[in-house]
């Protein structure tokens, strides 16, 4: 129980350090991640379409319902 009280009070006061501490390769993927998508234009390019692709996927599917059911009012 201390233990993550501990951790839950690092967290609040250093959120980056603590989890570059806790968890060392999944920092540094989302460290090489972050300053490629800084640096590529692709990168973003293609982080933005599957963004946009997600959105659509749920968008599509709701707006088809919303239809749907203002037909049989």
């Amino acid at each position: 129980m201390l233990k993550q009280l501990g951790i839950l009070y690092a967290y609040s006061k250093a959120p980056r350090t603590t989890f570059v501490t806790r968890h060392p390769r999944a920092a540094l993927t989302a460290i090489a991640v972050r300053k490629g998508l800084e640096e590529s234009r692709t990168l973003r390019r293609v982080t933005a379409g599957l963004v946009g692709l997600g959105a659509a996927s749920v968008a599509i599917p709701a707006a088809a319902l919303f239809l749907i059911s203002g037909r049989r009012r």
